[in-house]
């Protein structure tokens, strides 16, 4: 049988607490006067979902109740003021040291959502927008990444689905549907961990018709070189922002296409 330590303090009281009650730790708790924070805490009281609210973490001190988690909670409830109690997790702390110790140790150990988590979620709570990435990136042959660890992406994965989302909405399915196709086409077979570039490109390859490209051109031009081959190409050396990564990508493909005597118009 495993040996554990021994469990540490005493079990909580689950409680109903008066929202006018609590208190916040200001000199330990990160801020939530952030632009970031308070966008979160609108949006957090704009869609109230008692379902989401889990208990938060209250240290009951003599002077009163004080957050040690939760403080986005509680901000949205005094948003809205129509919600009067919330449930919290209430422990007594032997001094102010210990419980910001605990706040530190809660906080290391919680996973972070990222963005890959948040588009799953997205997928599976029926999002039309990311149901709509995954399914041009699919048709592409092409799958959305699992994870952000990059190294152990597979051949045919991306990472890209924030961009594709976004480019739908600038160019219209048809020509996100193209530049994913070509790139399905080309690459599925590589791992394409700097695929953002090419990706932007391709788009406005086909966005602007004054270029004349032809799918079958395109696609023997860009077999030439691997997709993160693509990316470094020396077009892109001075290009830091994505708008300009895409545009010196657009003129690498038209310059290789240019080489080879297979620019149309």
């Amino acid at each position: 049988m495993t040996r554990f330590n021994a469990p540490k303090g005493t079990p909580p009281a689950i409680q109903y607490v008066e929202v006018s009650t609590l208190k916040i730790v200001d000199h330990y708790q990160r801020s939530a006067d952030t632009s970031r924070s308070q966008t979160l805490i609108k949006n957090i009281a704009e869609y109230w979902d008692w379902r989401l609210c889990v208990p938060l973490t209250v240290s009951q001190r003599s002077e009163g109740l004080y957050v040690l988690d939760g403080q986005h909670r509680l901000a949205a409830a005094r948003m809205r003021g129509d919600i009067v109690h919330l449930p919290a997790s209430v422990s007594l702390f032997s001094s102010i040291a210990e419980e910001a110790l605990l706040f530190v140790q809660a906080n290391a150990n919680r996973k972070k959502f990222t963005p890959f988590d948040e588009f799953r979620a997205r997928i599976a709570a029926g999002d039309h927008a990311a149901i709509e990435v995954r399914d041009l990136v699919e048709d592409a042959g092409l799958k959305i990444a699992p994870h952000s660890a990059r190294v152990n992406w597979k051949p045919g994965e991306i990472g890209i689905f924030k961009a594709v989302e976004r480019a739908v909405k600038l160019y219209g399915r048809p020509v996100v549907s193209a530049a994913l196709t070509q790139m399905g086409e080309a690459f599925s077979y590589q791992k394409m961990t700097k695929c953002s570039p090419v990706f932007g490109g391709l788009c406005l390859a086909f966005f602007r018709p004054k270029h004349a490209v032809d799918p079958d051109e395109l696609a023997d031009i860009l077999g030439i070189m691997e997709c993160d081959e693509w990316a470094e190409h020396p077009f892109l050396e001075d290009q830091r922002s994505g708008a300009g990564r895409s545009e010196a990508m657009l003129k690498a493909i038209l310059h290789e296409m240019s080489e080879v005597g297979q620019l149309n118009g």
